[in-house]
């Protein structure tokens, strides 16, 4: 099996403008207890993958939002009928300076003191979302249960977004 290791630290000027706080991933895989990195071609083979889903989410997410955008042209919406705004992480592939050229997936690292801690609103397992204690987390929930249809229908039942990890604070 493969794992990951993340380094935490610092990024300027930022992915986003907003945080300059990142988390930079490699893959790799145990052996006599310690973590060995991939080699660079396997680096770049293995993060590439996630770069492709993390934009590929991103582009179903748009979709919803384009969709509703486009139900909701010309209706105003009440404020206890809100959409949620959610967003995935900005991440980046990138390649260390000097000779060993390194490879990392960056990604905003979603701090607890400031974003509260990580919530889960649906498993892998069941469509429904799963009840939480908050009305606004409750309402997420219900919210990315709806991407989730809205998904499947625009893509003619071809694709779905099973198990978002999402940033609620776009």
């Amino acid at each position: 099996g493969t794992f990951k290791q993340v380094i935490f630290g610092t990024i300027k000027p930022t992915l986003t403008g907003e945080t300059p706080h990142i988390c930079a991933k490699v893959i790799g895989f145990r052996c006599d207890k310690q973590f060995v990195a991939f080699d660079n071609i396997q680096q770049i083979k293995l993060l590439i993958q996630e770069v492709r889903c993390l934009v590929w989410a991103q582009a179903l997410l748009d979709m919803v939002y384009t969709f509703i955008d486009d139900m909701t042209s010309g209706v105003e919406i009440p404020e206890a009928l809100s959409i949620p705004q959610m967003r995935f992480v900005e991440a980046a592939l990138v390649v260390e300076q000097g000779d060993k050229g390194a490879i990392y997936l960056v990604e905003e690292h979603i701090r607890r003191d400031s974003e509260g801690p990580f919530k889960k609103y649906i498993n892998n397992n069941s469509p429904l979302p799963i009840e939480l204690h908050d009305d606004q987390d409750n309402r997420r929930a219900d919210f990315l249960s709806f991407t989730q249809h809205v998904q499947y229908w625009l893509t003619s039942k071809a694709i779905i977004l099973s198990d978002p990890q999402i940033i609620t604070k776009p």
